[in-house]
């Protein structure tokens, strides 16, 4: 499950990392603007997803731990 999330957080990463990477054209100014914005709200978005894929996994951790918890053999006491 760890390697999924991770495996999700890398895919989702690249295009933002990419991105970053672009440098603006000073001739297309205007559309530049919205593409800006556009990019804003898919990092957004993606930023939420992010957020809710770590939430998740440590609920899940939790609910292992809580598990293992429960189905742990009971250790015998240590006879003298």
């Amino acid at each position: 499950m760890r390697n999924f999330v991770l495996a999700t957080v890398i895919v989702f990463s690249l295009p933002i990392a990419s991105a970053q990477q672009l440098t603006p054209n000073p001739s297309s100014t205007p559309a530049a603007s919205s593409d800006v914005e556009s990019l804003r709200q898919q990092v957004q978005a993606l930023t939420e997803t992010v957020k809710t894929l770590q939430q998740q996994v440590q609920d899940q951790q939790a609910r292992i731990d809580r598990m293992n918890e429960e189905n742990a053999p009971e250790q015998p006491e240590p006879s003298p």
